[in-house]
């Protein structure tokens, strides 16, 4: 048997962690936990914006492709300014317009993953109304009723310096106070399409 005395004195040495050392703990994995949670939030809002340059860019293919397999004009069509547009009926990111063998077109609603997504033009101006990219039979490509290098008022160029400014470019960025953006241009002779 264990006398009191020892046991006692067992407990008297026995040591554990004071208050002090238990919030400076709570303290340092608290700052540590708020790094890690910002910097995941820029990767997710940076892959969002990846995302929806890619599907900007693969319909912007699609529409040029169809035009050129179908022998009719194909269009993507969108707000410079990042407000939705109206497409089959329905409010969205942007519209993209086929032809169909029959000989009519086919409208197709584009939205994001996210609602944190804009897309945008800092260098095609059109008074009122979406702008379109249209897409000719014989693979040209060219911006109707927009001008080029006028700009919308209230959208800032956030495209990177080695863009090409003399061509039409859309940017793809998120709403947050320092947006990620990726800018997308084409050629519209060649229709080839560059992403920055």
């Amino acid at each position: 048997m264990i006398s009191w005395s020892r046991a006692l004195n067992f407990y008297r040495e026995a040591r554990g962690f004071t208050l002090g050392e238990v919030l400076v703990t709570i303290t340092i994995t608290g700052i540590l936990f708020a790094i890690a949670a910002a910097s995941w939030q820029n990767v997710v809002e940076s892959r969002r914006v990846d995302s929806a340059t890619n599907q900007v860019k693969a319909d912007l293919r699609l529409a040029h492709t169809s035009a050129s397999n179908r022998l009719g004009a194909a269009r993507l069509i969108f707000n410079g300014n990042g407000s939705p547009v109206t497409c089959n009926g329905q409010s969205a990111a942007y519209c993209l317009v086929e032809p169909i063998p029959s000989g009519g077109t086919v409208q197709r609603p584009r939205n994001f993953e996210s609602n944190t997504i804009r897309l945008t033009s800092p260098n095609l101006f059109l008074a009122s109304g979406p702008i379109t990219i249209e897409f000719a039979a014989n693979g040209t490509a060219s911006t109707v009723g927009a001008a080029l290098n006028a700009g919308l008022t209230g959208v800032t160029d956030r495209c990177p310096s080695s863009t090409p400014s003399g061509v039409p470019r859309i940017q793809v960025s998120s709403n947050a106070s320092n947006p990620t953006t990726h800018c997308l241009t084409f050629n519209i002779a060649t229709s080839s399409i560059k992403v920055d």
